[in-house]
C-alpha cells in the first residue's frame, strides 16, 4: 500500500487545450547506435478555447533537435 495519497483532480481544474493535433506522421530510421525520428504534425488553434493566443512549446529536454520548420496556414 502506498503512503502517498494522489492529488484530487476536480472538473473545474481542467482547461481547454490551446491547440488541436489533426494529424501525425512519423518516420523512423533505426541504426545500431542512434535512431532518427522525423515527424510531420498538423496543429491548429483549438476553436473551443476562449483565449486565442497561447505559446506553442517544444518540450524535449532529452532529445537532440536537428531541425524544425513551421508553416502557418491559418
Amino acid at each position: 500500500m502506498r503512503a502517498d495519497t494522489p492529488p484530487t483532480i476536480r472538473l473545474q481544474d481542467y482547461k481547454v487545450v490551446p491547440y488541436r493535433i489533426d494529424a501525425v506522421a512519423l518516420d523512423f530510421t533505426l541504426a545500431p547506435h542512434a535512431t532518427r525520428v522525423s515527424s510531420r504534425i498538423t496543429i491548429q488553434p483549438n476553436p473551443l478555447r476562449k483565449e486565442k493566443s497561447a505559446p506553442l512549446v517544444f518540450d524535449a529536454d532529452t532529445l537532440k533537435l536537428l531541425s524544425i520548420a513551421m508553416y502557418r496556414r491559418f
